[in-house]
């Protein structure tokens, strides 16, 4: 119910700008409680109320994602630390969800639907597959910038464990060139959107590195952001994320690294979605 409350307060006072200061603090207030009640019960959750906690993960994540959408306080306040603790929230709704399998998921109970299958004919543009006696498909803007990002990621360290700096940031980016294909494949209007499966997928160190503010895990962050927001439209928790995130990342990155964010900065400023971008 704290949860609920927390999310409805924050709801009213996006639409009511007036009231804004009001309802943000008694969000906040609510926030508080639905956290503390979250943490002392996490020893607690099992297959049998899963779904109870998956939904309170899901509300405390929405705070967090509008939080970054739209920080409280001077514009620009919004700091690495708190990117990544809202990836790290959203890491928590997979483990409520690997309670149980996507099957159980799908067939019962009041959250079935969000785990079924995407109906038929909601495609927007064909995938390319390859094919032995086909030509090459040639890569598309963003798909380029990817593989110079691999080439980035490589010159990170690396050291004898199977996920370090340089293997944690190279999963980012395959799992980014993922989420981008299924958002090339996906209506903008589906929820809850692809875009947001990027975030379950990447390995805890590369959090790590965006709360430290590693100059490479932001470059990926960034590129990230240009294909979230498109889907922002229609939600309003999430408007403004992409926006947001990219003026963090602006504002932590040295004069050095300015040049690689460039092309994803200018896709969230001038709306341009990436496949309509051209290359460097």
């Amino acid at each position: 119910m704290h949860g609920l409350l927390a999310v409805s307060s924050l709801h009213y006072a996006h639409y009511n700008p007036a009231l804004q200061a009001e309802y943000r603090l008694i969000s906040t207030h609510y926030h508080g409680l639905a956290l503390l009640n979250f943490r002392e019960r996490l020893n607690n959750v099992n297959e049998e109320n899963c779904e109870i906690y998956f939904l309170l993960a899901s509300l405390i994540f929405t705070l967090s994602m509008t939080a970054v959408a739209n920080p409280p306080g001077p514009r620009g306040c919004l700091t690495p630390g708190e990117v990544a603790q809202s990836l790290q929230l959203l890491q928590g709704i997979k483990c409520m969800i690997n309670y149980k399998s996507i099957e159980e998921w799908s067939a019962h109970g009041s959250l079935a639907p969000l785990f079924r299958p995407r109906p038929e004919g909601t495609t927007t543009m064909p995938i390319p597959t390859a094919s032995s006696s086909a030509a090459p498909v040639s890569l598309t803007p963003f798909e380029a910038r990817l593989d110079k990002l691999c080439l980035l990621a490589r010159q990170l360290p690396r050291s004898l464990d199977i996920i370090n700096p340089q293997s944690a940031c190279l999963i980012a980016i395959e799992s980014l060139r993922n989420t981008y294909l299924e958002c090339r494949a996906t209506d903008l209007d589906q929820t809850p959107a692809p875009s947001w499966n990027w975030p379950l997928t990447i390995p805890h160190i590369y959090i790590d590195m965006v709360s430290a503010g590693n100059p490479v895990a932001l470059v990926i962050l960034a590129h990230y952001a240009a294909i979230s927001w498109p889907f922002e439209h229609h939600d309003w928790a999430s408007q403004g994320w992409g926006a947001s995130l990219i003026g963090m990342i602006e504002a932590a990155l040295e004069d050095e690294w300015q040049h690689w964010i460039t092309w994803p900065m200018q896709s969230l400023k001038a709306r341009i979605q990436v496949d309509s971008m051209g290359d460097d």
